[in-house]
């Protein structure tokens, strides 16, 4: 529900940190799936808050605010509890 405008992430910068976390000892299998997660958080420009706003819009389109509220918040548990990160979760 957003209205911004995601930008792709800068690569060169990207490549910069992942090369300085190696450069400094960190193993590249250790940095990789770091990375991986931070480009495509970046990608999407979901955070927790982001998640919780547009999916609260997209609840209260049809219900009260309490009522949104709450399936928001099961919605919330629900997915937490999945362990994936927040940028992966389903929009309403």
């Amino acid at each position: 529900m957003s209205t911004r405008t995601r930008m792709p992430p800068e690569p060169r910068l990207l490549t910069r940190a992942r090369e300085g976390l190696i450069a400094a000892g960190v193993e590249t299998e250790d940095a990789e799936p770091l990375f991986e997660f931070l480009e495509s958080r970046l990608r999407t420009g979901r955070t927790g808050a982001r998640w919780l706003l547009d999916t609260l819009v997209r609840l209260e389109a049809d219900r009260p605010r309490h009522e949104a509220l709450t399936a928001m918040f099961e919605r919330y548990l629900a997915h937490s509890e999945e362990g994936m990160p927040v940028h992966t979760w389903p929009d309403v």
